[in-house]
């Protein structure tokens, strides 16, 4: 079963296929963990299945396998079909208040969708090596951007979760993280 991932006869939930594909993605098999998305999207049409399942194939084929041009189509496509995804007035939330908050050297990247987004510092930054730091001085958090790279890259990244908490907590959490960052690129200047 896990080597022929297509070749599965569907007898399972879609939480079980979401644990597959999670699990294949963690083994770094991306193409099985997107064809259990794809079992998800043709068998569970349901607007909240097939919605996460959509938004996950197109993210880890341009997160992981890197091929800009299907993921541009794949996000075009879940754009489509879902325009007013729940997640897209939380987006823009968090995208305003990183435009106000964050150090004007920090740039990020508009999410087409999702619970995300991928902050990029200076190429001389180590997100990694700053999280606890950030998380002692400002309580907050992020994912080290390393964790999202397979080649060593992305020292300089961080994600960014604003899909859980509320609107003020999201903009009191993107201060707290601009604040910090700009302690940090002033002690460098």
């Amino acid at each position: 079963m896990v080597k022929y991932p297509e070749r599965v006869k569907l007898e399972l939930s879609a939480e079980e296929l979401f644990n597959l594909a999670d699990n294949a993605a963690r083994q770094r098999n991306f193409r099985d963990s997107i064809t259990y998305y794809d079992q998800i999207i043709a068998n569970y049409a349901n607007g909240a299945d097939d919605y996460r399942a959509s938004f996950m194939k197109a993210f880890t084929v341009a997160e992981e396998l890197k091929d800009e041009a299907r993921a541009i189509q794949l996000f075009g496509d879940f754009l489509k079909k879902y325009p007013s995804g729940e997640l897209n007035e939380s987006a823009q939330f968090m995208l305003d208040s990183l435009q106000e908050f964050m150090p004007e050297e920090f740039t990020w990247i508009k999410p087409e969708g999702g619970l995300f987004l991928m902050a990029y510092g200076p190429e001389w930054m180590d997100t990694n090596a700053l999280l606890l730091d950030c998380i002692k001085e400002a309580n907050v958090a992020y994912v080290a951007g390393t964790s999202f790279f397979c080649d060593r890259k992305g020292h300089n990244t961080m994600r960014l979760n604003f899909s859980y908490e509320t609107e003020e907590q999201n903009r009191e959490g993107c201060r707290r993280l601009g604040d910090f960052f700009k302690k940090v690129i002033a002690k460098r200047s």
